[in-house]
């Protein structure tokens, strides 16, 4: 029988639950400023909260498929203008935040130098050979633009609440290490306990 201390070992309900979007809070970082960064610059909020693997594969993917969708309509991908464009596709495509509203203001030539060729065409002359033969791509940049600003809306979600993968990774760690802390008190104890009677024992031998 094991005389010893005994030291409880963390359950895993040691570290309570919170609200993932209260424990960015409660670390100095605001849900609502990581929402509105990963709107304006897909995967910035998520850096701005501290997931970088979460945050980089925003920049790759998402922005990466929203600027490859504008280099295949040759920067015509975003409309407003139901001549020329397909405006109801921006309502997808502003999920993209910031580079959706450069791209529009290209199209509409708000820009300093912007000179986007589809401006300037009559409908006949689109379907033109020439112009279609420069841009035979344009309707799949269309659609990578649309399903970029579509995937962003997923993250700007995710740093809205908090990024919760985030939270139960650094939540699991967090368990972890008071598991082995528990565990390297115990030891310590047992090895107190131990010697204080190994040491009782030879004070009665002698």
């Amino acid at each position: 029988m094991n005389d010893g201390p005994t030291v409880a070992t963390p359950s895993e309900d040691s570290v309570p639950l919170v609200d993932p979007a209260e424990a960015l809070r409660a670390r100095g970082k605001s849900p609502e400023l990581a929402g509105l960064l990963a709107w304006l610059v897909p995967g910035v909020g998520h850096l701005y909260a501290g997931a970088l693997v979460k945050g980089a594969g925003g920049v790759v993917l998402v922005l990466g498929l929203f600027l490859w969708g504008l280099y295949l309509s040759g920067g015509e991908a975003v409309w407003l203008d139901q001549e020329r464009g397909h405006q109801y596709a921006f309502l997808a495509q502003i999920g993209a935040g910031a580079p959706a509203l450069l791209g529009l203001a290209y199209s509409h030539e708000k820009l300093p130098g912007a000179e986007p060729v589809y401006v300037h065409l009559t409908e006949k002359e689109r379907a033109a050979p020439p112009y279609a033969a420069g841009h035979p791509d344009r309707d799949a940049g269309l659609l990578f633009t649309m399903i970029a600003g579509l995937l962003n809306m997923l993250l700007v979600h995710d740093a809205l609440s908090g990024v919760p993968g985030a939270y139960a990774r650094r939540l699991e760690e967090r368990r972890r290490r008071e598991r082995l802390d528990a565990l390297r008190t115990q030891l310590e104890a047992e090895r107190a306990a131990s010697s204080e009677a190994g040491a009782t024992g030879e004070g009665e031998a002698s």
